[in-house]
């Protein structure tokens, strides 16, 4: 009786295959041709999975044919390669569509669903390494002057879209794998560059007085940006300085205030 789960087990189904081989070999020495084929009946099924042993049984199941003379090797050798082509498509489709799947869930989580942006739990993790290996970071977190009023006047539908925009132009000034651009919440996005970067600016003054159109509706956009630069400390340190240098932002608003200290 078949052990279902050592049917799923690669190991399992090579070592059963190779013996076989070994057999079959022994078998074709004795001219024992009718046992070759019927334990090829019986085995072949199981080796779908492992195409390289699976051809390499059908090749000599071929050989058989041709020294025994009977064509019924040639018909099985036939119906179990095709057997074997189905198989592995279907592996590798199974394969491919897991694969893709777990991409998925990867992008999703390290994503903000509406703006297509990092979100905060990546910016977290990406931010918490940079500084684990002693690099020198840039951190610039800027919102919208007046979001909550820009909604209440014009809706959520248009507040969203607004958001969708700064991630769209932050994320066009980034460079992969030096800068990136999450939000954390909100209207609030979170710059992070390595080292002493002056990209941030150039963040700012794109959006910064940008006239902005939805439909029929114009805006007047004014940004407020906070900056920290930290070197050998946390995150929540460098996140609380550029938190920090926001609020003071705020309170002219409009405008960027930079909080530029080391700490060694």
């Amino acid at each position: 009786m078949r052990h279902e789960p050592l049917l799923q087990d690669p190991n399992y189904i090579r070592g059963h295959g190779n013996f076989f081989i070994l057999q079959m070999e022994m078998w074709r020495q004795q001219q024992r041709y009718d046992d070759i084929y019927e334990e090829g009946l019986r085995i072949l099924p199981i080796l779908t999975p492992i195409a390289p042993l699976m051809c390499l049984v059908v090749e000599k199941y071929k050989a058989c044919a041709v020294e025994s003379g009977n064509l019924a090797f040639l018909v099985a050798a036939h119906q179990f390669y095709i057997t074997s082509l189905k198989g592995q498509l279907a592996l590798n489709t199974e394969q491919e569509l897991a694969k893709r799947k777990q991409q998925e869930l990867q992008y999703i989580a390290t994503h903000d669903t509406l703006t297509d942006v990092y979100n905060r739990r990546f910016l977290e993790k990406e931010a918490t390494t940079y500084l684990a290996q002693g690099d020198r970071v840039t951190m610039a977190i800027f919102d919208v002057d007046k979001f909550k009023q820009l909604n209440d006047t014009y809706g959520h539908a248009v507040g969203d879209a607004l958001l969708v925009y700064l991630g769209e132009v932050a994320q066009s000034h980034c460079t992969v794998g030096i800068q990136f651009i999450a939000r954390y919440g909100g209207d609030e996005f979170v710059f992070v560059c390595h080292g002493n970067s002056l990209r941030y600016r150039t963040v700012f003054n794109a959006l910064q007085q940008t006239t902005w159109t939805y439909g029929d509706i114009t805006i007047q956009l004014s940004i407020s940006m906070g900056v920290a630069v930290r070197q050998h400390t946390s995150y929540e340190e460098l996140f609380a300085a550029a938190d920090e240098a926001l609020y003071k932002a705020k309170e002219t608003r409009g405008v960027l205030h930079v909080e530029e200290t080391s700490i060694c």
